[in-house]
């Protein structure tokens, strides 16, 4: 998988979150381990707005075929508590490359992020801070990550979120971590409910 290629690791005042799989961390979860945790995350109040596919998981079997469709289509990211190690949440990064490299071993890309917080963990903070971990370690060393290849670099340019508009918490996530307004779809998604609300677009950008 190519979202693979980035290294996705940062920690913040009370998070540590870092990709998963990965070998090199003995402290990530096991596919069984993080399966059970799963199960705990994908309440009906946290997969509401979520595609049919992400809802409805009630067994260890569903939460594992779960967990190897998002490894597959994107970069996955488990969020956990830095004393407790407890699992809290996931982040979901989708890769849009650019071609705008001054270096054929640089890479420009657009992160196109997503993320769920267990239900119990609301209304603590938690999705404020993980999405400011996640702007300062893209900033930071001078916006570029550093990449899994060799003598590569790659530049995140911006970061853009899609969000119900009626999510009137996750937008307030967004602004609050300087996110800005920057397209509004009135074209029905695929959604488990609420197939009339708009999806709103907010970004942060880096580098013009």
């Amino acid at each position: 998988m190519e979202n693979s290629a980035l290294l996705y690791q940062f920690e913040t005042p009370r998070l540590v979150i870092s990709a998963w799989p990965d070998s090199a961390n003995h402290q990530v979860p096991d596919m069984a381990e993080l399966a059970s945790m799963t199960l705990d995350i994908l309440t009906p109040n946290v997969t509401r707005a979520l595609p049919p596919g992400w809802q409805n998981i009630h067994n260890l079997e569903e939460a594992k075929i779960w967990l190897e469709a998002r490894v597959e289509e994107c970069s996955f990211l488990v969020v956990r508590k830095r004393e407790t190690r407890q699992v809290i949440g996931f982040i979901f990064l989708h890769e849009e490359r650019h071609q705008e490299q001054e270096l054929p071993s640089d890479k420009v890309v657009t992160l196109h992020l997503g993320y769920l917080l267990t239900e119990s963990q609301w209304g603590q903070g938690f999705a404020c801070e993980m999405i400011k971990g996640l702007v300062a370690w893209a900033k930071s060393p001078v916006n570029s990550v550093r990449s899994s290849v060799k003598d590569s670099l790659i530049h995140v340019c911006k970061i853009v979120a899609g969000v119900e508009s009626s999510n009137l918490a996750s937008i307030a996530v967004l602004v609050n971590t300087g996110f800005s307004l920057c397209f509004v779809s009135s074209e029905d998604s695929e959604k488990g409910v609420d197939d009339t609300d708009q999806q709103v677009f907010y970004h942060i950008v880096f580098q013009d």
